[in-house]
């Protein structure tokens, strides 16, 4: 069965747990026995290049960059955010690490964005283990790369954006 095109060559994307990258071809391959569509994917925060088979793509959630109307809408959301820093501070390291992990996996603009503020929240109440500083900076710099392809500034312009509009406090 055909796999259908989701993607195009230059597009930009989010593989979840990756990072963010460019479709840089997309090319017919054979792997067992059977031709197949495989995307080649430049991570740009690695420089790093992977090939995913066409049909795994939903299954891996990649997805297209998100567009500035969403960027808006969740900065404005995180400017009163429904969060309990008690009930976050009370679970233990181990489980903030496995939520943390989970929404990195899934990969969505608000799961980044997500677990910046609930790791940085936390971190200004009590230091964070090896393991949770390790999430933040890959949460972090999922979300500084893709603002920096939404708003298309620098890398330091998004951290500048970042802090200048999701306050924490």
């Amino acid at each position: 069965m055909e796999a259908r095109l989701l993607f195009h060559v230059g597009d930009k994307i989010v593989y979840p747990n990756q990072g963010v990258g460019t479709i840089q071809y997309i090319e017919d391959k054979e792997f067992c026995g059977e031709i197949q569509k495989y995307y080649k994917i430049h991570l740009i925060n690695n420089n790093m290049d992977v090939l995913i088979p066409a049909k795994r793509l939903e299954h891996c959630n990649l997805r297209g960059i998100s567009d500035i109307n969403t960027l808006n809408n969740l900065l404005s959301d995180f400017k009163h955010p429904d969060f309990d820093l008690e009930n976050f501070i009370s679970s233990t390291s181990k489980q903030r690490i496995i939520d943390n992990n989970e929404k990195l996996k899934v990969g969505s603009l608000k799961n980044f964005f997500e677990v910046v503020y609930d790791l940085t929240k936390l971190n200004a109440v009590k230091s964070l283990n090896l393991n949770e500083k390790q999430i933040l900076f890959k949460a972090k710099k999922f979300l500084l790369d893709e603002i920096s392809l939404i708003k298309n500034i620098s890398e330091e312009e998004a951290d500048e954006f970042l802090n200048e509009n999701l306050i924490i406090h």
